[in-house]
C-alpha cells in the first residue's frame, strides 16, 4: 500500500466532514475545512478532486483555483494531474486554462482520443472555433473509431460553424460507433429538427438510454408542446426545474410553501406564484395570471425585480414581492423580498409561473381565454417617448420594431436566428419605420442600421433593464418582428401584433401552423427551416413578408 495512502483516507473524511457543515448551511465555515483537508495529503489528486469540485459546487472558484495552483508547485506536473486541473478548469468556465492544460497533457499522453476531445471542447468553449476545428479533423484521422472525436466534430459544426449538414453527418458517425451513448444520440436529434419525426425517434431513443436525464427530457417535452401533444409534453416541461441544470438555471425556492402537484386545483386557494426562468419567459406566462386571479382565494407573484413595478400596476389585486438569490451547494437559493416566514404560513399552495400554463391549457381551445395586452404600460412615458422619436406617433406610417438574434450569442447556432443583413434588406424593401428592438446590438451593427433614413435607434437607453420603456416603445408599434426571445414577450405582453422568426415551432404555438390566439390579431410564425433547408432562401422568406406587408396595417 502506497505511503500515502492513511493521509489520504484521512484528508477524504475530513473533506467528506466539511460538506457535512456545508449542507448545514455554514459555507465559510466548510470552506476553511475543504481547504484544510486539502493540506493533509495535498498531493493526492483523488483529494484535490473532492475539495476543488466542493469549493466549486459553493461559489468558491478563487480558492479552488489556488489549491489547484499550490498542487502543481507541490506535486509537479504529471499527466494525471494534468487531466484533473483540465477538469477543474472546465468547471470553472476557465477554457483558455482548460485549454492550455489538456494541450500540455496531449504532448506528453499523445495516444489517447479523449484528451484530444477534451482540449477541442475548451478551445471551442474559449472562441477558437477554427482552432478546434483543425486539431479535431486531424485527431480523427488517428482515431477514426473515436466517437467522441466525431460528436465534438458535431458540435463544433453545428454551434459555430453553422454548417448543420455536415453537424448531421459527425454526430451520425458518432451514434453508429457508440448507438448506446445517450448524449450523442440527443446531439443527433437537434441537428435534425427540421425532420420532426426522424428528432422524435431520436429523443425518444436518447431517453431510453438516459431515462432521467433532464435535458433529453426537456426537449422531447418542448417539442411535443409545440405539436401539441399537450398531456406528455407537460409531464416533460416540468423537468426544466431539475436542481441539477444547476446554479445558473434553476433557483430553489427557501419558502417551505408545497408546490402545486398535476391535478390539484387551486379553486379558493391561497396561492403563491413563483418566478422561473428568464425575464421574458416570466412575462409570456403572466398571460395566464388574469384566469389565476378569478379563480384563487388570493394572489401573490414574486417576480423578476425589474417587473415588480409593472406587475402591480397590471395585477393590482395581486400581492407583488421580489426575489434574491444566493450561492448554495450545488445551487441556488431564492428568498423572496419582504416574505418572512409567520406570512408564508398563510399560503395554500406556491406554484412556479410556468405551470400556470400547464394547469390552464389542457387542450388548444383553453388558450382563448388567456388574455392579451395583459400588462399595463406606463402611458406617461409612452407619451415623453413619442415626443422624443416623432415617428413612434406617425399615423400615416407602419411602424415596425425589430430584432434579429438573441442577446447572448455565446455558442449559439446562427442559423436559429435572423441575419442582420435580412434586416437590411427588410428595411430597404418596405415602405416603413423600423425602431431597433435588439439587446446588446453591438456599435458596429447599430452602424451599419444607422445608415438608413427609415431606421430608428433608441439611444441613451437599456433595452434589456428597462422594461417599462421596452412597454412603452412596443405600444407604439403596429407590428414587432424577430425571433422568439425577451423582445417578442414584451410585444406580446402589450397587445402588439409579433411575427415570430425562428428555426422549428417554438413550444407556444401548441399545434398551431400559425399563432395562438393569446397572441394579437395580426401575429404570425415563420419557420426559418421551410426557408434554409430544401434549397429554399432568404430571399423566399423577403418575398413573403413584404407581400403580407402590402395590405398590413397593424
Amino acid at each position: 500500500m502506497p505511503r500515502t495512502a492513511p493521509e489520504e483516507a484521512k484528508a477524504l473524511k475530513l473533506s467528506k466532514q466539511a460538506l457535512a457543515v456545508i449542507q448545514r448551511g455554514h459555507l465559510e465555515d466548510g470552506k476553511q475545512q475543504l481547504v484544510a483537508a486539502w493540506h493533509t495529503c495535498p498531493k493526492s489528486t483523488r483529494v484535490l478532486m473532492v475539495c476543488a469540485g466542493s469549493l466549486i459546487d459553493i461559489g468558491e472558484n478563487e480558492t479552488a483555483l489556488q489549491i489547484l495552483i499550490d498542487a502543481f508547485k507541490i506535486a509537479g506536473e504529471s499527466s494525471e494531474l494534468l487531466l484533473l486541473a483540465g477538469e477543474i478548469a472546465e468547471r470553472l468556465q476557465m477554457y483558455d486554462m482548460g485549454a492550455k492544460f489538456y494541450s500540455r497533457l496531449v504532448q506528453l499522453v499523445p495516444d489517447k482520443a479523449d484528451h484530444y476531445a477534451a482540449l477541442i471542447e475548451c478551445l471551442r468553449q474559449s472562441g477558437e472555433a477554427n482552432q478546434a476545428l483543425e486539431i479535431a479533423l486531424a485527431a480523427i484521422e488517428q482515431f477514426p473509431q473515436a466517437a467522441r472525436l466525431w460528436n465534438s466534430l458535431g458540435v463544433l459544426s453545428l454551434n459555430h460553424l453553422n454548417k448543420i449538414d455536415d453537424a448531421r453527418h459527425f454526430f451520425e458517425c458518432a451514434v453508429q460507433i457508440e448507438p448506446k451513448n445517450a448524449v450523442f444520440r440527443y446531439n443527433y436529434a437537434t441537428a435534425i429538427a427540421h425532420h420532426p419525426e426522424f428528432t422524435e425517434t431520436n429523443l425518444r431513443e436518447a431517453l431510453r438510454l438516459a431515462p432521467r436525464n433532464p435535458q433529453i427530457n426537456l426537449t422531447l417535452g418542448l417539442m411535443l408542446l409545440a405539436d401539441g401533444r399537450l398531456e406528455e409534453g407537460w409531464k416533460k416541461y416540468r423537468f426544466r426545474n431539475d436542481p441539477s441544470f444547476g446554479y445558473s438555471k434553476v433557483a430553489q425556492y427557501t419558502h417551505g410553501i408545497p408546490f402545486w402537484k398535476e391535478g390539484q386545483s387551486l379553486a379558493g386557494k391561497r396561492v403563491l406564484v413563483c418566478a422561473e426562468q428568464g425575464i421574458g419567459d416570466e412575462v409570456l406566462f403572466a398571460s395566464a395570471v388574469p384566469q389565476l386571479l378569478e379563480e384563487a382565494a388570493d394572489v401573490s407573484i414574486c417576480c423578476e425585480p425589474r417587473l415588480i413595478g409593472i406587475f402591480k400596476q397590471s395585477f393590482p389585486s395581486a400581492t407583488i414581492y421580489g426575489y434574491s438569490d444566493e450561492r448554495g451547494y450545488k445551487g441556488r437559493s431564492r428568498n423572496i423580498t419582504g416574505l418572512d416566514d409567520t406570512q408564508a404560513k398563510g399560503f395554500d399552495i406556491a406554484i412556479y409561473i410556468g405551470d400556470l400554463f400547464a394547469y390552464y391549457v389542457q387542450t388548444y381551445e383553453n388558450l382563448t381565454r388567456f388574455s392579451q395586452a395583459y400588462l399595463a404600460h406606463d402611458t406617461t412615458l409612452a407619451k415623453a417617448v413619442t415626443g422624443q422619436f416623432p415617428a413612434l406617433g406617425s399615423a400615416g406610417r407602419l411602424k415596425i420594431g425589430i430584432s434579429w438574434r438573441s442577446g447572448k450569442m455565446e455558442n449559439a447556432r446562427g442559423f436559429y436566428y435572423l441575419s442582420l443583413d435580412f434586416i437590411k434588406d427588410l428595411v430597404k424593401a418596405v415602405d416603413a419605420d423600423f425602431f431597433v428592438l435588439q439587446y446588446a446590438a453591438s456599435d458596429e451593427e447599430l452602424a451599419s442600421l444607422a445608415e438608413f433614413t427609415n431606421v430608428h435607434i433608441f439611444e441613451g437607453y437599456d433595452l434589456k433593464k428597462d422594461i417599462d420603456f421596452n412597454l412603452a416603445t412596443m405600444s407604439r408599434m403596429d407590428l414587432v418582428i424577430g425571433p422568439a426571445t425577451a423582445t417578442q414577450s414584451f410585444a406580446a405582453a402589450c397587445g402588439a401584433p409579433v411575427w415570430l422568426v425562428n428555426l422549428g415551432a417554438p413550444w407556444t404555438l401548441f399545434g398551431s401552423k400559425d399563432m395562438p390566439p393569446f397572441y394579437a390579431d395580426g401575429s404570425r410564425f415563420f419557420d426559418l427551416s421551410h426557408y434554409l433547408f430544401g434549397g429554399a432562401s432568404y430571399e423566399r422568406l423577403l418575398g413573403d413578408m413584404c407581400k403580407l406587408l402590402e395590405n398590413y396595417h397593424g
